[in-house]
């Protein structure tokens, strides 16, 4: 119970008296109150015979430390009397505010709007209009009667919560840019599909502006040596709030409509923008390392919405970026890719290390907090084993998934491991159906075939692992055989 209940509350009510039917509307606020609501009632009808003083019934109401609350009923004849000091209203308005005037903190007397003027308007004494009130008038009338019987009995409507505990984020500094924050707060309330479109658009061409305006410094000596790598490394780490920017907008807009056709225009665009800066390939390095992680990102927040359509779309369609070959058209992973000789060179000389894949060791230490590697990992892996199962004939290479070390588990542990052998499930099958874009059984046999083709022909083994590493990029057909696909419900 709060501790401010008050088991036996006691008002009084203060009123005009006008027509019959307002005064009958008065009798029946004060009849419910007293028996629905278990409030006792000090009414003047029920209280005062004829001949009584009524000021000092009116008095001894209004100051009687018995009663808990004066409840004052608004209209135009009662704010009119009150204000010219007329008739019972306006005794005890000259009894009231005082109360009101000279005491700091008032909660004895509510102001009650039980009656509007014609157009609407309010009328208040100029002694209440301080006061917040209770508006019995319109549709709120029922949800207003009741928050005010549980003022009545010191019952908040809106309690205040337990305190908690300081939060753990509230000592870890901001990752999304400050400029981002209100834009992605429109599209949480924004419901109108092209008024997001809008607000998408604006923001994907912020975050590109941004990152073309990070400055790369050259670290490096004629003979291609550094000392200092630090101002390299920062540069990369300055691209890191609007990597987060860029997921929070993509978490938000993934399952609507237009998403493939933006995350398209800004992929291009951002490749467009990159072309115009100094062709320098320690600028171009650490602008690609971004994209490249972007990419994969955005495989992680569609597969974790369940959108497999759009995956498949994606990883599938044509990209265009002109000037940099004559029909100016790019697969998913020419696109995407990136090279990372300026990176390694950096990270490595910074750590004394030889990483296997030093642009990896990055995207682990700077991964979004929302995100654990393993699910980097399993995107990356996903995109190479989607890239093997829907490329054009004689492609030259496959996506590598560059990240896939990052993934702590290996065999039945893995979250890739789980997604293969799951296809041995009918039901898996379906649910999956809009990413291998068919729900048949042969079909899908087919399709996963020319996973074992990649394999027996070496390219596998030769090329799509580390030679310093314990296994393999994974692929579907390690999990599970193709006789064994869709075998159970």
């Amino acid at each position: 119970m709060d501790k401010n209940a008050i088991e036996n509350p006691k008002v009084f009510i203060s009123y005009a008296w006008g027509t019959d039917e307002y005064q009958e509307k008065v009798l029946t606020f004060a009849t419910r109150l007293q028996r629905e609501a278990g409030v006792e009632v000090i009414f003047d009808k029920w209280t005062m015979d004829a001949g009584n003083d009524t000021y000092a019934f009116m008095e001894k109401s209004v100051n009687d430390d018995t009663i808990h609350f004066v409840l004052i009923l608004l209209d135009e004849n009662y704010a009119e009397k009150a204000d010219k000091r007329k008739g019972g209203v306006g005794t005890e308005t000259q009894i009231i505010s005082p109360e009101v005037y000279n005491k700091t903190k008032q909660t004895k007397f509510i102001p009650i709007i039980f009656e509007r003027g014609a157009d609407g308007a309010i009328y208040t004494p100029a002694y209440l209009k301080s006061l917040l009130y209770f508006d019995l008038t319109g549709n709120t009338e029922e949800a207003e009667f009741k928050r005010l019987v549980r003022h009545i009995y010191g019952v908040k409507t809106y309690p205040i919560p337990e305190k908690g505990k300081r939060p753990d984020w509230v000592d870890k500094a901001e990752t999304i840019a400050v400029g981002f924050y209100a834009p992605l707060s429109k599209l949480d309330i924004e419901k109108n599909p092209k008024e997001r479109r809008k607000i998408s658009k604006i923001i994907f061409d912020d975050i590109i502006k941004s990152v073309m305006a990070i400055e790369v410094p050259s670290v490096w000596d004629n003979s291609g040596q550094t000392k200092d790598p630090q101002p390299f490394l920062d540069a990369i780490e300055a691209t890191k709030p609007y990597r987060d920017a860029y997921i929070e907008l993509v978490e938000r807009i993934a399952i609507d409509d237009y998403f493939e056709d933006e995350f398209v225009a800004f992929a291009e665009a951002y490749k467009l923008e990159m072309d115009k800066l100094l062709n320098q390939n320690y600028v171009t390095d650490v602008k690609c390392f971004l994209l490249h992680e972007l990419a994969i990102y955005t495989i992680a927040i569609l597969w974790k919405q369940s959108e497999f359509a759009k995956i498949r779309n994606i990883v599938q369609r044509t990209y265009f970026a002109f000037g940099k070959r004559d029909d100016g058209t790019f697969a998913f992973r020419n696109f995407f890719y990136s090279d990372d000789g300026y990176i390694k060179s950096a990270k490595n000389t910074k750590d004394g290390k030889n990483y296997i894949s030093a642009s990896t060791k990055l995207w682990g230490e700077r991964i979004n907090e929302k995100y654990k590697a393993e699910q980097f990992a399993f995107a990356d892996t996903l995109i190479f084993n989607l890239d093997i199962l829907f490329a054009k004939k004689d492609v030259r290479w496959y996506w590598f998934p560059r990240s896939y070390i990052l993934s702590g588990t290996y065999g039945i542990a893995s979250d890739f491991w789980r997604f293969a052998r799951g296809l041995v499930s009918l039901s898996e099958i379906k649910r999956l159906s809009e990413l291998f874009g068919t729900s048949d059984v042969s079909a899908l046999k087919t399709l996963i075939k020319k996973i074992e083709v990649f394999q027996s022909d070496g390219q596998g083994s030769e090329r799509y692992g580390y030679t310093m590493a314990y296994h393999n990029a994974p692929l579907i057909t390690d999990s599970i055989k193709i006789e064994e696909i869709g075998t159970l419900k």
